[in-house]
């Protein structure tokens, strides 16, 4: 059996036992190798001018409470994002951001001013990895490497890993966002971060994520203002 094959067989074998809610003896619950090659960031010219201001807020520090991630979070009412995660947020998510976009930029930021103080980091980047064809795996490595980074540079912060929303996007997708809300749960206390999912009121109001009035009519996948209200309250809740 070629190493590739091997390789293959013993990925799929540990996200059928993860769906189980079992795993491997001797094995961690995250694979620590699932990500070869790992994910790259995109670098792309469409999005590096907001980047760009995102690693200028990082680095400008002395905020108590941060927010990295995608448009999901970018496009975060202020109020109720401050209102749910108990302060002020600086908000420097980019829209088209993924785990392994976060991670870049993060590990390019040297001592930021007031690292000290910062209380909370609200991380919520993983929905963009699975539509661009990431396995759960990949992402959930991601998700470690950026949580240890948080740590490193906000040692005195609570890191708090956003789970996906449900959207449309066929079911290919929506599995991958189940198994992923499923592997973020499982390995937050082993990762070291608290887990917020959110998304449970939506489901609930809308079965049809094809046509469902929670969802903007433009490209059906970013919250409305009613359905951010209740986002931020499952976030609340979370604490």
């Amino acid at each position: 059996m070629t190493r590739r094959l091997w390789k293959a067989l013993t990925g799929a074998a540990m996200l059928l036992l993860a769906s189980l809610g079992t795993a491997l003896p001797g094995t961690p619950a995250f694979a620590q190798d699932c990500a070869v090659p790992a994910l790259r960031p995109q670098n792309l010219p469409m999005i590096a001018q907001r980047q760009a201001r995102s690693e200028e807020t990082l680095r400008a520090g002395n905020y108590q409470v941060l927010a990295v991630g995608d448009s999901i979070v970018r496009r975060w009412p202020p109020r109720l994002l401050s209102q749910a995660l108990g302060g002020r947020v600086t908000n420097a998510a980019v829209g088209g951001d993924g785990i392994s976009d976060v991670l870049d930029r993060l590990n390019r930021l040297g001592e930021v001013p007031g690292a000290a103080g910062v209380t909370r980091v609200f991380l919520g980047a993983a929905s963009n990895d699975l539509r661009r064809g990431a396995e759960p795996c990949e992402v959930l490595t991601g998700t470690r490497q950026a949580v240890a980074r948080l740590k490193q540079l906000f040692p005195n912060a609570d890191i708090v890993v956003s789970g996906l929303l449900p959207r449309k996007g066929g079911t290919r997708l929506g599995q991958a966002k189940d198994e992923m809300n499923r592997l973020l749960a499982r390995n937050a206390d082993e990762i070291g971060y608290t887990f917020v999912p959110i998304g449970r009121q939506i489901r609930a109001q809308c079965p049809d994520l094809d046509n469902c009035r929670l969802f903007s009519r433009n490209d059906g996948a970013h919250p409305t203002p009613d359905a951010y209200v209740d986002i931020s309250q499952e976030v609340r809740e979370g604490l």
